[in-house]
């Protein structure tokens, strides 16, 4: 377990990365960041990873044309290289949006572009609100408005009227009398002092999100992949930021999007995603102007998902051919 831990921590190695390192943000927190593509491209597009607690891999590059686009990736507070690894305290919304603007500063850019799917599309939404004047353009999908309705959809059992197993295994660790909000009982379980039960939710909770992500569940294939480490730091942080309403105030992205209708945004939205329900994307671009842009693709919620990963590349190349 130890030497998988020091593999996860280790730099990414790649041909296109400009520069990288580690930038201590306070708090006793240290964010890994990386500077990647055409380093002649003067405004960047900031990769924003979801979760909360997923992190970036190498596989992110692949999104991306090194020969016409700049891509800043960083690990946000307790996820993937940053340390300490899952760890709750100091770390909420306001936070990364701080992070962000400290880790642009560092690296010398006034404007940048904002990609983000799922907690990745909620936190750009939330820092293009506070930053309106810095963001020039946006590519989100996977959307979640960090509402009562889209904790409901996701944690509550509305997606077992399409994963009704997947639902009963996710529900049925919890006691009968616990079941009229399975997320809470979730992470009190996940924070308590038993360590194997930590270990259990944990588990439990990101099999259950790996399980209603794709179009094409494979229980197998899912556990497959899941491994210890990751699904303990994600568990952690998704529990601790969408039981805690992701620290905003209910609402306040939909509110607050009239700060946002000057911007060229595109939302690749899965019809089919059981995470973060499509109606929220619609809600979102009714609140935004015409010019933003909503696609509705045949996906779940995976931006690995054929169709929307293709869709997702061709607006890349389409908003970013010439950064």
């Amino acid at each position: 377990m130890k030497k998988q831990e020091d593999d996860k921590l280790k730099p990414i190695e790649d041909e296109h990365i400009i520069r990288s390192g580690r930038l201590a943000v306070g708090d006793g927190h240290e964010l890994y960041w990386v500077d990647w593509g055409n380093k002649t491209v003067k405004n960047p597009i900031f990769f924003i990873h979801g979760g909360p607690g997923s992190g970036f891999s190498a596989d992110d590059f692949a999104k991306f044309d090194p020969k016409t686009q700049r891509v800043v990736f960083h690990d946000q507070r307790g996820s993937g290289r940053s340390t300490p690894l899952a760890s709750m305290t100091n770390n909420t919304t306001q936070d990364l949006v701080a992070d962000i603007t400290k880790l642009r500063d560092k690296l010398g850019f006034q404007k940048i572009s904002l990609y983000g799917f799922s907690w990745g599309a909620t936190l750009s939404l939330l820092y293009a609100i506070a930053n309106p004047e810095v963001v020039e353009k946006m590519l989100i999908g996977g959307i979640f408005l960090a509402r009562k309705a889209d904790k409901e959809f996701y944690l509550n059992g509305r997606i077992a009227t399409h994963f009704p197993e997947v639902w009963q295994r996710f529900a049925g660790n919890v006691p009968k009398n616990e079941q009229k909000d399975v997320g809470e009982y979730y992470k009190a379980k996940m924070t308590g002092k038993n360590e194997a039960q930590r270990k259990k939710f944990a588990k439990e909770w990101m099999l259950y999100e790996s399980s209603i992500g794709k179009m094409d569940y494979q229980p197998s294939r899912v556990e497959k992949s899941l491994s210890d480490f990751a699904s303990e730091a994600l568990s952690y942080l998704e529990a601790h930021y969408i039981l805690n309403d992701c620290f905003i105030e209910e609402d306040f992205i939909l509110k607050n999007a009239h700060k946002l209708r000057d911007k060229q945004i595109v939302i690749v939205q899965g019809r089919y995603d059981f995470v973060c329900m499509p109606s929220a994307a619609y809600e979102l671009k009714e609140a935004l102007s015409d010019k933003a842009l909503l696609h509705f693709v045949v996906s779940g919620h995976s931006s690995g998902d054929i169709v929307q990963r293709e869709v997702n590349k061709a607006y890349i190349n389409m908003l970013w051919l010439d950064s």
